[in-house]
């Protein structure tokens, strides 16, 4: 059994190294999605990346780099996404860290167990 609908894939691009209290940035954020009710969250992180700043930051053997790059993507309804936007302006500005976001209508197929 297999549902299909028009949904949101939004992604977050931040840094490893943003902390609220100690706190990562993304684990927080990953708190409020849950409180507020969102699908579900997947958080990956980079081994290498660059940015604004022009300087490549990587997870080499020999450097141990706290810059490194976060991807959060989430998949819901455009209710669900526009709760997540206001969360993350919220945290980003709490946090008074850096980032982006994208997002676009996606087509998902959701297969039940």
């Amino acid at each position: 059994m297999y549902k299909e609908e028009q949904q949101i894939l939004l992604r977050i691009f931040l840094k490893d190294k943003y902390k609220i209290k100690g706190k990562p940035v993304y684990t927080l954020l990953l708190e409020e999605f849950m409180k507020n009710n969102i699908s579900g969250a997947t958080v990956f992180h980079g081994i290498a990346g660059y940015g604004d700043s022009k300087i490549i930051h990587s997870a080499g053997i020999l450097d141990s780099s706290d810059s490194l790059p976060i991807l959060i993507e989430i998949c819901d309804s455009e209710d669900n996404i526009n709760k997540v936007l206001e969360i993350t302006k919220e945290v980003f500005e709490k946090a008074k860290v850096g980032g982006f976001l994208t997002y676009e209508k996606v087509h998902t197929i959701l297969f039940n167990k």
